[in-house]
């Protein structure tokens, strides 16, 4: 009886499986995903995987993407010996709409940074 108490109290204190979101991997060539845009972002060199980065976020030119800014020899590489994550998230038909009244690519920079601290401790001072 006890036994089964204990079991039925365990069971109720696991997480509920069926709504916990497993972030996907992403980084370098692989995009992260957000709905249905993306960004992707590219790591220092010689980082350890634990100590808290600063952010580099840099919006592409018109008609580029993401993946483009990380593999340009004078960004992608620049930022990679100086300890910073580089960030560069995909405009919506590859032009950037942040001069128009209410434009959703504010709003998906915030969720671009907001997931990037999800997936990575974040040096929030810089």
């Amino acid at each position: 009886m006890i036994r089964g108490l204990l079991l039925i109290s365990f069971i109720l204190l696991l997480p509920d499986m069926s709504t916990a979101q497993a972030l996907e991997p992403c980084g370098g060539d692989i995009a992260c995903k957000i709905g249905d845009r993306s960004y992707n972002i590219l790591m220092p060199d010689n980082w350890d995987g634990v100590t808290p980065l600063p952010v580099l976020m840099h919006f592409h030119a018109f008609l580029r993407r993401g993946r483009a800014v990380i593999h340009h020899p004078r960004i992608g590489s620049e930022t990679k010996p100086r300890g910073v994550m580089l960030v560069a998230p995909s405009a919506r038909n590859r032009a950037w709409r942040f001069w128009q009244d209410n434009p959703e690519d504010v709003d998906f920079a915030d969720a671009v940074l907001a997931d990037v601290a999800k997936r990575y401790p974040v040096d929030q001072s810089q």
